[in-house]
């Protein structure tokens, strides 16, 4: 539950949408790369898809005709594997940022739910959400036959939508790529237009 998932909630929440964010690790937070991964690896995934179901249960129950499940870097793999394991009557869409799941998890070519996706042309995490992971994803969407847009942004890297100044001072520090104001608020574009889809 990062300063910057806040600030894209709350972003988003200026649009009119209803926006929850499950603590999906029961108010533990870290800023260090290494405690970020060990957190991130010993992630219960199954568990995180429940409280995706939990939310989206809510949101259905507060009369939301339609549920998008959106996530950054770990909430990007969740995205997707939330909207390929749970039935497409709770999940509408999916726009994952920058992180893809395991194969593990779930077989991506059983999604069923329109996708739009967003990665870095530099991210340096490679087979999680470098381009070549994202070129793969897209090759499992056409497999899945569901509508679906990959974009691989030129410019940017790893967590290109976290734009506080001390997130870019962060993800420069820790070598995840580039950074560019344009790229987050054309992204944002297309994000919202999506929403719509």
């Amino acid at each position: 539950m990062t300063p910057d998932i806040l600030d894209q909630a709350e972003y988003l929440s200026r649009f009119n949408y209803r926006v929850v964010v499950p603590d999906l690790y029961r108010g533990k937070l870290s800023m260090e790369k290494e405690e970020a991964e060990h957190m991130m690896g010993h992630l219960d995934w199954k568990g995180a898809v429940d409280d995706v179901k939990t939310c989206a249960t809510h949101l259905r129950d507060q009369k939301s005709k339609r549920v998008a499940v959106m996530g950054f870097c770990m909430g990007g793999a969740l995205s997707l594997a939330s909207a390929t394991l749970l039935p497409s009557t709770l999940i509408n869409v999916a726009i994952p940022f920058y992180g893809t799941p395991s194969s593990d998890l779930c077989d991506l070519t059983k999604i069923d739910v329109p996708v739009q996706g967003h990665f870095g042309s530099l991210d340096p995490l490679v087979g999680f959400s470098d381009s070549k992971r994202a070129e793969q994803l897209s090759k499992e969407l056409v497999d899945s036959g569901v509508d679906f847009e990959i974009n691989v942004h030129d410019k940017v890297g790893h967590a290109f939508m976290n734009d506080a100044d001390e997130s870019v001072k962060r993800a420069e520090k820790l070598g995840l790529g580039g950074f560019d104001q344009a790229v987050v608020q054309n992204v944002w574009k297309s994000t919202l237009t999506f929403l719509e889809y």
